[in-house]
């Protein structure tokens, strides 16, 4: 699968957890496959922490077939022997 539909398809699952902020949703995925740094700053109750873990979940899916889970958020890819030759 192309890299733009691998973005489309992880955009689109967090939007199942994350309804109405699509905006929102595509900064934060974009920011993170980029590499950057995303400061969300709102009032108490409107998803910021939905957002992180819809956002850590939906990479969990995408790397459970090749038997890596992730269990926290993390500000990237920690390399072991186990994921080296997915990650690297």
């Amino acid at each position: 699968m192309p890299a733009a539909a691998q973005v489309q398809q992880l955009i689109a699952n967090v939007s199942l957890a994350f309804i109405g902020k699509e905006d929102a949703v595509s900064h934060a995925v974009l920011a993170f496959i980029a590499g950057g740094h995303v400061l969300i700053e709102d009032v108490p109750g409107v998803g910021k922490t939905l957002l992180a873990k819809a956002i850590a979940k939906s990479l969990a899916a995408d790397w459970a077939c090749h038997g890596i889970t992730v269990n926290a958020i993390a500000p990237g890819p920690f390399l072991t022997d186990a994921n080296r030759r997915w990650i690297a």
